[in-house]
């Protein structure tokens, strides 16, 4: 097994606080998609790592979308937004498309904070900023600003457009020692 520490990181705060990133923007990777229920009950799940910048590298934060039969136009939006971001639909083209297809995916999104209360306890993490989309492809106008993790995204291992694929979120992991 590989191990590494992001440059520019402190190893005095590794394994502390939250492994939420802060509010901000990241090049992140699709780690998984729970389309179950399983494990989000009315909710498509979408996990994400952080690949950059390295200091928050490895970060993980969740993403929900509610989702019912029929689902609300809201919620295939904010789907269809990811799956945009991601590479794998394109305006004024349908496609019958999986959410699992998204794991791997390399993408910028945009962090707020989120509180809510869950069993009379106040929580505290992220989720996609609302007001802009909160995801966009690597590169795209809106996020050129935004660190990318140039070896991650060269290990793709299919090439998407406007997106990037990673072979998994391991392997993403993996150039935390690069």
């Amino acid at each position: 097994m590989r191990f590494g520490i992001p440059a520019g990181s402190d190893p005095t705060t590794l394994g502390t606080g939250s492994s939420n990133p802060e509010p901000g923007r990241y090049h992140v990777a699709v780690q998984d998609v729970d389309d179950t229920f399983e494990r989000s009950h009315n909710s498509i799940m979408i996990e994400f790592q952080v690949l950059a910048p390295a200091a928050a590298m490895g970060k993980e934060f969740r993403e929900y979308i509610y989702w019912q039969d029929p689902p609300e136009i809201r919620s295939v939006e904010r789907l269809s937004r990811i799956l945009w971001a991601c590479g794998l639909l394109e305006p004024g083209v349908e496609r019958d498309l999986n959410p699992r297809d998204a794991i791997g995916c390399q993408l910028v999104c945009e962090v707020e904070a989120n509180e809510y209360e869950k069993d009379g306890k106040k929580k505290k993490t992220v989720q996609l900023r609302r007001d802009n989309g909160g995801s966009w492809p690597i590169g795209h106008d809106l996020a050129k600003d935004v660190d990318i993790h140039r070896a991650a995204q060269q290990v793709a291992k299919k090439a998407q457009s406007p997106g990037a694929r990673a072979p998994t979120a391991q392997q993403a992991n993996e150039f935390a020692g690069l």
